[in-house]
């Protein structure tokens, strides 16, 4: 007998993780943006600010997976990979800076990108 799928066992497609991107641009130009150039390094732990946006009327799980597919864009490595690049907030306000060791590893991710694409 198949159960019917629960909250728990529930994974947010990638097409959900686009929609809810698209939503987060709109809802936060300044922060957020659909084109993988224009991203910068946001704010540790983000996702709790957008969980307390009451306008933001989304499930935290499936902000939790739409930030997950966001920042695993190449886009948002390169935005990584520079020691003391700003990170921002939900209004685009600078509020801390890449480590040596997060953009070493934004690095990584880039050369592991680009070995996967045979560049």
């Amino acid at each position: 007998m198949k159960h019917p799928p629960t909250i728990a066992n529930l994974r947010p497609t990638r097409i959900d993780s686009e929609n809810i991107i698209k939503m987060l641009c709109e809802s936060y130009p300044k922060c957020f943006f659909g084109e993988a150039r224009q991203r910068r390094p946001l704010k540790q732990n983000i996702e709790a600010d957008i969980i307390k946006d009451q306008d933001f009327d989304v499930a935290p799980e499936m902000i939790r997976a739409a930030m997950e597919w966001y920042k695993s864009h190449i886009g948002y490595d390169h935005a990584l990979s520079s020691i003391g690049a700003k990170r921002i907030d939900l209004n685009g306000c600078e509020v801390g800076t890449v480590t040596e060791s997060e953009a070493l590893a934004a690095r990584q991710g880039i050369g592991d990108s680009n070995e996967k694409l045979g560049h």
